[in-house]
């Protein structure tokens, strides 16, 4: 269970470091297919893992990510288990 805010970006951060906008931000965080790890603190706060900003950036780097849907599927399931791990 996460007890501190350590390594958690606000949205506005996250868009910032991945060149994106808030509103791309929260449509990767979408519950049946979130491509960042992220932490509902608050049922208007969320946080969004740093380390996940990084990997997003890492796995989407590659032009042809998106075009695979099978890589992007798998990603997600990723992060899928990394929220589950987070929240047990």
């Amino acid at each position: 269970m996460i007890t501190n805010a350590v390594g958690w970006l606000r949205p506005a951060d996250a868009a910032k470091a991945l060149s994106l906008s808030r509103g791309a931000i929260y449509r990767l965080i979408t519950p049946d297919r979130p491509m960042l790890v992220y932490w509902r603190v608050l049922p208007r706060k969320i946080l969004i893992s740093a380390a996940s900003v990084a990997a997003y950036r890492a796995a989407t780097s590659g032009g042809d990510f998106w075009e695979d849907r099978a890589s992007v599927e798998a990603y997600s399931r990723l992060v899928q288990a990394d929220i589950r791990e987070l929240f047990r």
